[in-house]
């Protein structure tokens, strides 16, 4: 054990390269990963982002290799025909659609109709909710770049610490947050429910769950890193799936894309569907939703059967049988009134916090990049402390008075 001590607080898998990485780089890693401790509609997927092939960390490089690339990029289906941002069809749509050529050249326009695809991936991964014609002030998911999704007979273990318990790391299932200690500007102690009652100590914390996360698992834990700070969702994106029951999937439809039926109306609920499919024979969409219809299977029924009505008129030959208890929430694409925006953000002098509220997107590249961030800034926090001994021992006598 070294005298760098890292403890990681997260779920769903988050972080596993980073406490691999700080691990190989001579830091003692504690994990303490609280999944089990939330509603299981809560999911750890990647949500209704592809991946960007991008890796920050040299551990994450494999993350990224095992990428299915997608050949058509993001693909629209629009009422006046689709549009695809990669491939052999991309530089016909880039001259065809001023839309496509307004987002490639980044000149913002006074035309909706121009400037729409823009505001697109400004609002897509956005934490706080926007109208899709208000004017794109949140961060953009990363335009002309690779994009894929993992297979999904792999996915699963991408949300795990499997590779970290295997290489030595030191984890923990915990069942619940109990309390957490804090002297001046830093976080001295966390205690938790694991197999028994444990007492955490750290010399610095990342903090890989959201301030509505952490008010899920500990409503006082929230309120003393968060004060009055605690943003609850406004929207969810929550996932339904369908199994197909012709065939296969319909020849030609990308395996992801963005259905908007209506361009000019609002893009939530069934108007603005991101689809997904995994296997030929399930179809699998997700839906900005209002955060009350996660507790409501009335309104869950009712989006759904809207949703089935919009599918049943694109894709009128095929038929579906849609599953209504088979549906999650990304808890990392929560989107949170755009008030919030101008919150504060939790200062800790010994933590590295990791939250698409702070990061400013919900994509899981997004979480990536500040992952890498924390790391840097951990390696940069034992080189000033090492500089620091190294100094103080430079000073003392050679011998003792």
């Amino acid at each position: 054990m070294t005298g760098w001590k890292v403890t990681m607080v997260t779920a769903f898998g988050r972080g596993e390269t980073l406490a691999r990485s700080l691990m190989e780089s001579g830091f003692s890693v504690r994990v303490l990963d609280f999944t089990s401790a939330f509603n299981p509609h809560f999911s750890g997927c990647v949500g209704p982002y592809p991946i960007v092939k991008q890796s920050f960390l040299p551990a994450q490089q494999s993350l990224i290799d095992d990428l299915n690339t997608l050949p058509c990029g993001l693909t629209f289906w629009l009422s006046d025909g689709p549009i695809e941002l990669a491939g052999a069809m991309a530089e016909f749509y880039s001259q065809a659609k001023p839309s496509v050529a307004a987002l490639e050249s980044g000149v913002p326009s006074e035309k909706f109709e121009i400037d729409w695809l823009r505001h697109w991936h400004h609002h897509w991964t956005s934490p706080f909710h926007y109208e899709s014609w208000e004017a794109p002030v949140a961060k953009s998911y990363p335009k002309g770049v690779p994009v894929g999704f993992w297979p999904r007979s792999s996915e699963s273990a991408r949300f795990d610490f499997a590779q970290f318990k295997k290489e030595g790391g030191d984890w923990s299932d915990c069942k619940g947050l109990v309390d957490v200690q804090v002297v001046g500007p830093n976080i001295v102690e966390i205690e938790a429910e694991s197999k028994r009652s444990m007492a955490e100590q750290s010399e610095q914390w990342i903090w890989q769950l959201s301030s509505f996360e952490t008010s899920c698992l500990n409503k006082n834990v929230a309120g003393t890193l968060f004060g009055a700070d605690v943003r609850l969702p406004e929207w969810h994106w929550m996932k339904f799936s369908a199994k197909l029951n012709s065939l296969r999937a319909p020849m030609g439809m990308p395996t992801f894309g963005v259905l908007i039926d209506d361009l000019y109306r609002p893009w939530t609920h069934e108007n603005a569907m991101v689809w997904h499919w995994p296997n030929d024979q399930t179809l699998e969409f997700w839906l900005k939703v209002p955060a009350s219809y996660f507790g409501d299977r009335r309104l869950r029924s009712k989006v759904m059967q809207s949703a089935q009505a919009v599918w049943a008129k694109k894709l009128e030959h095929m038929e579906f049988e849609f599953d209504l208890e088979n549906w999650v929430v990304n808890s990392a694409a929560c989107v949170y009134p755009k008030s919030s925006r101008e919150w504060g953000l939790a200062y800790w002098r010994n933590w590295s916090w990791i939250s698409p509220e702070f990061d400013g997107r919900c994509d899981y590249s997004a979480r990536l990049e500040g992952e890498a961030k924390a790391y840097h800034k951990l390696i940069e926090w034992r080189n000033v402390r090492l500089q620091k001994q190294g100094e103080n021992q430079s000073d003392s006598p050679l011998h003792p008075l």
